[in-house]
């Protein structure tokens, strides 16, 4: 079964998604699912924990996520490369 088969996953995910993107009318949300706001920000917290939870699951073990370097950074590790290339020219 594929990750867009799953419907439990993608469930979770539609939740998730939902929490974090829309404007939700808890009060209402609360009376129609039959739970008190302590209730319902916990089944919230629950739905992110799985969700971050199945994301790492399904991430590929073998690709590190990409590094994002600032200009600062992407500055430095040219200096480093250059004097690193300057000190093994001396060896040669």
């Amino acid at each position: 079964m594929s990750i867009w088969d799953d419907t439990e996953l993608q469930a979770i995910r539609l939740a998730s998604e939902m929490i974090m993107t829309q404007d939700l009318d808890m009060d209402t949300l609360c009376e129609s699912m039959d739970l008190d706001m302590e209730e319902l920000n916990e089944l919230m917290d629950r739905v992110q924990e799985k969700w971050e939870e199945l994301k790492l699951q399904a991430a590929p073990i073998d690709d590190p996520p990409e590094i994002q370097l600032t200009f600062e950074e992407e500055d430095e590790m040219e200096e480093r490369r250059e004097e690193f290339d300057r000190q093994n020219e001396n060896l040669d």
